[in-house]
């Protein structure tokens, strides 16, 4: 039996060029994985956008960041289809997919699952008082 390495199709997605990526990410210390951070949105308001990707990606780590301790309704929709759409009391920082700056004796955690996202991604949240609520991605443009 022949195993061939390398040399033609299959392997790992390659990066899209995307020349703001180094200027968009945050760090929250040496040990913590790069991740891209929403703007505010207002959750109170009904179920509101907070993430929206178009185009092939990468999508790896979701995290709701300094949640206030009430019911959060996510909606995850991939390429059209619903992933998620149920609601839970959340409170502070919650993993809700793979990890973001998870840290253990000073060595980076790597707790980052890929899924692709062919064509869409969209993320959308809801809460009962919640108006700044905020998200910690970890998202790469793929060819």
């Amino acid at each position: 039996m022949t195993i061939e390495v390398g040399g033609g199709g299959g392997g790992f997605p390659q990066l899209a060029p995307d020349l703001n990526y180094i200027a968009n990410i945050e760090n929250s210390g040496s040990f913590a994985t790069p991740y891209l951070q929403t703007a505010p949105v207002n959750a109170a308001a009904g179920l509101v956008t907070a993430i929206s990707l178009s185009g092939k990606y990468i999508f790896s780590a979701l995290q709701i960041f300094n949640a206030v301790n009430e019911s959060y309704t996510i909606k995850l929709t991939i390429d059209g289809d619903v992933k998620w759409n149920s609601s839970k009391v959340l409170a502070n920082q919650v993993n809700l997919l793979g990890a973001i700056n998870s840290v253990i004796n000073t060595q980076a955690v790597a707790s980052l699952e890929p899924y692709e996202v062919k064509s869409t991604l969209l993320l959308e949240v809801q809460s009962t008082t919640d108006t700044t609520v905020v998200f910690n991605y970890v998202a790469r443009s793929i060819l």
